[in-house]
């Protein structure tokens, strides 16, 4: 009954609660109207109650059709495992192989949901035999999956396709065939044939991707978000063939982000009288001109590829050309408007830019990620801590991040990342021993993380447990000098009386301030103060 409740609420703002409130309102009032007025008669408030109680029915459904919540989606995907870890690369083929045949989306509410996604979440969809995969599967669910199972036979190297319907995970079909492991694009024909029976394909005639293992490996980093094992995988591979386009398209790709790396590593004083151009703006410069030359190209053949348009925005957004980001970024919804690779980006673009797309506020983009996609890392982060800062002013909020949060560790218990964000949630709505529990799980799985370290230490000083909370916050320090674990042993001190202790650690938080708006390094100014009065010291007037 929760769950049906939950999806009549839909995404529609007052949900299904006060749409009962209106009608039944609604009713009360012409019913008392008739009852007072001889002149609206039974049959006038028949008519007006019909007529009132369509209208709003109508208005409640398109609403709820424009943003229909999450168990009104229908997803298919894939999910492809190699019987031998050798053939791990093989896998990752077949899987963009698939993921370059199959339609991004059918309609507003039934869309692919692909291999990859997994990884924005810290998954492998291939470990354990695909068994994260499957959970993923049977829970957000998607409804039609495509396994694919790499083995041998008989010398021969095998491919089991089977469509399975989750969440009882029936087989539906299957299909088999044998691969040659150095042409595994031969069986693009024989395999688009048997797709097309169940999964809407691209329109057109879609090439296989290179059938090359080091550029699968590279592609794969770049997924997971290894750069530097993707930029040493690719680069040899560019300097051989700096002319095959998926090869050219990869390395640019890790361009933009090794100039990223670059920009953030440079140190050097900004001096606006020198024209030339830092290291890292000529690697951008020369990724930029490759990749809107790519996107010209694709555009004039009609072709679709959001990741392409994707990191053209990026290119441009590494020195902050939003506006021209933003042009690109359009282009990648266009072609696809369930590509994370595009939705993501535009979190990153000032929320004006944002008006004439179907999400025009941060929060209303990020929840259409995590419609998407339930456990993305880094959205489920960037909105959680959204919500959070009016939980203890409104608590309307509150059952949204408990459902946000509960279905991430549902999906996958082992995130770091949700569990970090529970605890957190716990100690604003003052949950502490709660989340102490969390935290220590977290600690179980990432041991030795300075920010889980200063959460268990802000966990146990709201406990006052001073003596534990002093010894993670000294680990946090000792780990990462994790700045803000500073201002609480500040506070531990001067509340043991030791002042000139305390003041140590209130001057160097605010030696390290990270600007004038520092919360903590505020808050560490006001105890240098108390420490001064209470130890006879001259307060600076300034």
């Amino acid at each position: 009954m929760q769950d049906l409740y939950q999806f009549l609420s839909g995404n529609v703002v007052g949900g299904i609660a006060l749409y009962l409130f209106l009608v039944i309102a609604i009713f009360l009032v012409l019913y008392s109207i008739s009852r007072r007025n001889d002149l609206f008669t039974p049959r006038h408030f028949r008519v007006w109650f019909l007529a009132i109680w369509v209208i709003v029915t109508l208005a409640y459904a398109a609403l709820w059709l424009r943003n229909p919540p999450p168990a009104a989606f229908e997803r298919y995907s894939t999910i492809v495992t190699p019987a031998d870890p050798g053939d791990r690369w093989l896998a990752f083929y077949i899987r963009d192989l698939l993921d370059g045949q199959i339609a991004a989306n059918q309609d507003g509410t039934t869309y692919f949901f692909r291999e990859r996604w997994h990884y924005r979440g810290g998954l492998d969809p291939m470990m354990d035999g695909g068994a994260p995969g499957r959970r993923v599967a049977r829970t957000l669910p998607l409804d039609r999956v495509v396994t694919g199972r790499i083995g041998r036979e008989g010398g021969r190297t095998v491919l089991t396709m089977e469509l399975v319907r989750f969440p009882d995970e029936a087989v539906e079909d299957r299909f088999q065939t044998a691969i040659d492991p150095a042409r595994p694009d031969r069986i693009l024909p024989e395999l688009r044939g048997w797709l097309s029976r169940h999964l809407p394909l691209r329109r057109g005639t879609t090439a296989a991707p290179l059938p090359d293992s080091a550029l699968v490996l590279a592609r794969q980093a770049f997924i997971e978000r290894d750069f530097a094992e993707s930029r040493r995988r690719i680069a040899p591979l560019f300097a051989d063939r700096p002319d095959q386009p998926e090869i050219r398209r990869w390395y640019y790709y890790n361009r933009v982000r090794e100039a990223l790396d670059m920009r953030k590593a440079d140190a050097t004083p900004v001096n606006p009288y020198d024209q030339r151009k830092r290291p890292w703006q000529v690697v951008l410069n020369e990724a930029r001109l490759a990749l809107v030359k790519m996107v010209k190209e694709r555009i004039e053949g009609g072709g679709e590829a959001a990741m392409l348009y994707a990191m053209a925005a990026e290119s441009f957004m590494v020195d902050e050309f939003f506006g021209d980001a933003e042009e690109f970024l359009k282009l990648g919804y266009a072609a696809d408007p369930f590509s994370l690779e595009v939705l993501y980006r535009l979190s990153l673009i000032h929320e004006s830019r944002l008006a004439d797309l179907p999400f025009p506020t941060y929060r209303q983009l990020h929840e259409r990620i995590l419609t998407l996609c339930p456990f993305d890392t880094a959205v489920l982060q960037q909105h959680v801590a959204s919500l959070m800062l009016t939980v203890q002013v409104d608590n309307a909020p509150s059952a949204r991040i408990e459902r946000l949060l509960n279905r991430a560790l549902t999906l996958n218990p082992l995130s770091v990342t949700a569990l970090v964000l529970k605890g957190q949630y716990l100690n604003t709505t003052f949950d502490y021993d709660s989340a102490r529990v969390v935290f220590l799980r977290a600690d179980s799985l990432d041991p030795d993380n300075p920010e889980i370290l200063f959460d268990l230490g802000i966990t146990h000083f709201k406990l006052g447990e001073l003596e534990r909370a002093e010894d993670y916050f000294q680990r946090a320090v000792a780990l990462n000098d994790y700045l803000d674990a500073h201002l609480y042993l500040g506070v531990i001190y001067q509340e043991r009386g030791d002042c000139e202790r305390a003041l140590e650690r209130y001057r160097y938080r605010v030696a390290n301030k990270t600007g004038d708006d520092d919360y903590y390094a505020v808050q560490a100014m006001k105890g240098i103060r108390e420490c001064l009065h209470e130890l006879g010291i001259p307060i600076p007037t300034q």
